[in-house]
């Protein structure tokens, strides 16, 4: 007798009975635009409370809530914690969720990594990176902790994460120095997804994101979006970049 074929549906059951697998099949069929895969996903990431151990106090502080450094399973961690849900609105809390999806969807060296979220209080857990938010670390240091080496691997390491969203159509849309960590190694991270698209989305309409009507913080965009002449893109990205860029190699 021949043996029975399976079909893809046994398949995928018997995958999606290992964590991982099934995670790995989530974050595909989420890419897509699935909202099941989404739904899964985050069952996948939720995680206990009593396993994620918020330190005081907040080390910062934002429109959406604070950030806390804080332990997970022994591991150091930032926690971003967002306000009572009462207080938040549906677009935070709809940022918030986008969030979760992107960062757990892409992975690179480059970008923060997430280990997962929890409910009650509503917040992300993340990679914890020492030295903070580029722009605190560039005011606590001077030229000469920064050698040209050190800036150029800077340089390439985020070029290289933006790059990496840029292949898969994700476009930041918040590129400046607050939204790139440095961890103890002095490794620069792109951070802050929540105003992320999936490029289709970013250039078919300007969010109403700030005053002036589109997405992003002033000091780094390009004069042409904040003239609300052209829509978010990866061109918008690759100039904020640059500011960024700025920032560190003409550091004295």
């Amino acid at each position: 007798d021949q043996p029975r074929s399976r079909g893809l549906g046994d398949v995928y059951k018997r995958q999606v009975q290992n964590t991982e697998v099934a995670r790995h099949w989530y974050k595909k069929a989420a890419i897509q635009g699935s909202e099941a895969a989404k739904n899964n996903l985050k069952t996948l990431l939720l995680l206990n409370n009593s396993a994620v151990k918020v330190r005081q106090p907040k080390i910062a502080s934002g429109g959406f809530g604070d950030v806390f450094k804080g332990t997970y399973n022994g591991k150091e961690i930032a926690v971003k914690r967002l306000k009572s849900e009462d207080q938040l609105t549906q677009e935070q809390l709809e940022e918030f969720s986008h969030e979760l999806i992107l960062m757990a969807v892409f992975e690179h060296p480059s970008l923060v990594a997430i280990y997962g979220y929890t409910k009650l209080p509503l917040q992300l857990v993340m990679e914890f990176c020492h030295k903070g938010s580029l722009d605190v670390f560039l005011r606590s240091i001077s030229r000469s902790d920064l050698p040209w080496d050190m800036r150029y691997k800077m340089a390439r390491q985020l070029a290289e994460g933006l790059a990496y969203l840029h292949e898969n159509n994700v476009v930041h849309r918040d590129i400046k120095s607050l939204n790139v960590l440095v961890d103890s190694h002095v490794n620069a991270k792109w951070a802050d997804f929540g105003l992320s698209k999936i490029k289709d989305q970013a250039e078919t309409k300007l969010a109403q994101s700030n005053s002036y009507g589109v997405a992003g913080s002033l000091l780094w965009m390009a004069p042409e979006q904040v003239k609300g002449k052209v829509q978010c893109s990866r061109k918008a990205d690759v100039y904020a970049f640059a500011v960024v860029t700025v920032s560190y190699t003409h550091l004295t």
